[in-house]
């Protein structure tokens, strides 16, 4: 889990907001039902995950599966903002969204 991630949980509880955590590994399909059914008007997520430790590592991009995810729960054009963390392991172009980015001097 990237700093960040954690920044947006403590966020999102102090507002005391509804929300449902989603770890990266979880197939486009999956993550639709679990979308259509909290119909959010924000999801948060990082342009990739990075699986593996030292040695080899392979890099996950997210924004794809979220955006198919939100595609196949029919929640597409009802309002719902994407919100990126954009990593530098992998920088995704942001189609039709904002293009302020969510990012920092320094990863940790």
């Amino acid at each position: 889990m990237i700093p960040p991630a954690l920044t947006a949980m403590y966020a999102t509880s102090h507002l005391g907001a509804v929300h449902s955590v989603v770890f990266g590994g979880f197939a486009p399909a999956e993550c639709a039902k679990r979308i259509a059914s909290a119909q959010p008007e924000v999801i948060v997520t990082a342009s990739c995950g990075i699986e593996g430790g030292t040695g080899k590592r392979r890099v996950i991009p997210y924004l794809p599966l979220v955006r198919e995810a939100v595609q196949l729960s029919g929640l597409k054009g009802k309002g719902c903002q994407i919100l990126v963390w954009q990593r530098p392991q992998y920088v995704e172009e942001l189609q039709n969204m904002k293009r302020e980015r969510w990012t920092a001097k320094k990863e940790l």
